[in-house]
């Protein structure tokens, strides 16, 4: 599974990825019993993988992936994720990661080859505009994080060597590159709250060594404070469960982690999760709905973990 979402109803939670079975295909599981146990919701033979899901509305919903033959593929649902159409997306494609809503207006980051991608809709996929990725080195950038929050959204990757944010203020409809990040590597998770941008990802230290690294800009990106060197060798999801909440999963070697802070980035504790021994890849996370405030994570092909309660 690579992503997921628990927002809009209460006690369900919703699983994106694939069948790992052959034929290989992707699938969207659902639970009406906040993950005790899930049904097969919907299986599409001609996707590959699912990769990213996002809940707009209590019935509305965004799925991205891509094709057994290797194009991306975005599909909306109406109805609460029951059924979905897909959407005509008129831009080239390879696969497609993630999607992000601001203020109506549709945001999907993807690939196209080694290039990466960012489109928009303001109207639900009727029409779309291909925004410029702007890099420092004239390299491709490979977009691997989104995040939105009012009129904000961000998108982060890297373009081989530097990491790359690029920030929209203005609804999505222009995009500018963030400077000043003081470290070479990649972006690899992003969350925007009240307390700033926190952008998580790897450092690269060698030609094979890398750091897990967070970073925090509360002054709309122009400045950036490094805020943890979490233990592990990169941080692969960030999200927020109030303005000084913040929870991180890393990456390590197969012994992964969930890192919690409650102030703001400056102290971290390490969450312990259930079982012993290695713990599948921690893909994503996301909170639960807004009652319970329960903070899952997704790993590998089976892993699903709740971290609790604030």
């Amino acid at each position: 599974m690579h992503d997921g979402s628990a927002g809009t109803q209460p006690c369900r939670v919703v699983l994106v990825g694939e069948r790992t079975a052959d034929p290989v295909h992707g699938v969207v599981l659902a639970s009406t019993d906040g993950g005790g146990t899930f049904h097969e919701s919907a299986s599409m033979p001609n996707v590959l993988h699912f990769r990213g899901l996002l809940e707009a509305g209590p019935n509305e919903a965004w799925l991205a992936g891509d094709t057994v033959d290797g194009r991306g593929i975005l599909f909306r649902s109406v109805d609460g994720m029951q059924t979905w159409r897909q959407v005509v997306i008129p831009y080239p494609a390879s696969e497609l990661d993630a999607v992000a809503i601001i203020d109506g207006s549709i945001v999907v980051s993807g690939e196209d080859g080694i290039d990466g991608t960012l489109l928009t809709t303001p109207d639900k996929g009727m029409t779309w505009k291909q925004q410029a990725l702007v890099t420092s080195s004239g390299a491709p950038a490979r977009l691997a994080a989104i995040a939105s929050n009012g009129a904000v959204v961000a998108v982060g990757g890297t373009d081989g060597n530097r990491p790359v944010i690029l920030l929209s203020s203005d609804h999505a409809n222009s995009f500018h590159r963030v400077t000043g990040l003081g470290f070479n590597g990649a972006v690899m998770a992003l969350a925007l709250v009240s307390s700033g941008i926190y952008a998580g990802g790897y450092e690269q230290l060698g030609s094979e060594a890398r750091q897990g690294i967070i970073s925090r800009s509360t002054d709309g990106g122009v400045h950036w404070q490094r805020l943890a060197t979490p233990p592990s060798a990169t941080v692969s999801s960030i999200t927020s469960v109030g303005p000084s909440e913040i929870v991180a999963a890393t990456i390590s070697g197969g012994f992964d982690a969930i890192l919690v802070s409650r102030d703001a980035g400056q102290a971290w504790q390490n969450s312990t999760l259930p079982g012993s021994g290695l713990i599948p890849v921690l893909e994503r996370l996301f909170v639960g709905e807004a009652r319970s405030k329960s903070v899952y994570a997704i790993g590998g092909a089976s892993g699903l973990f709740r971290t609790g309660t604030w």
